[in-house]
């Protein structure tokens, strides 16, 4: 397996939003971007839960997945509050 070397663009266009994001912007945008992220890794994480090809995989799958879920309440409620 080769490793990358450098971000793909989408998220290297994430780095740049935020980079690009005014002070009074900012915290709106990471939060939103910490949602999307979490709600990506749900999916993927789910996804790998039902797969019987690689027991040990979908065994540490479904092991974090209740983590993702708590951290995406958690950036939720902080998203709410704000």
């Amino acid at each position: 397996i080769t490793l990358p070397t450098a971000l793909d663009e989408r998220r290297q266009g994430l780095l740049d939003n935020l980079r690009s994001a005014s002070a009074e912007n900012f915290d709106r945008t990471w939060i939103d971007q910490q949602i999307a992220a979490h709600n990506e890794a749900l999916t993927l994480h789910r996804g790998f839960s039902d797969n019987a090809d690689a027991p040990q995989l979908a065994g540490h799958a479904q092991s974090v997945v209740p983590k993702i879920e708590a951290h995406l309440r958690q950036a939720e409620a902080i998203k709410a509050a704000m």
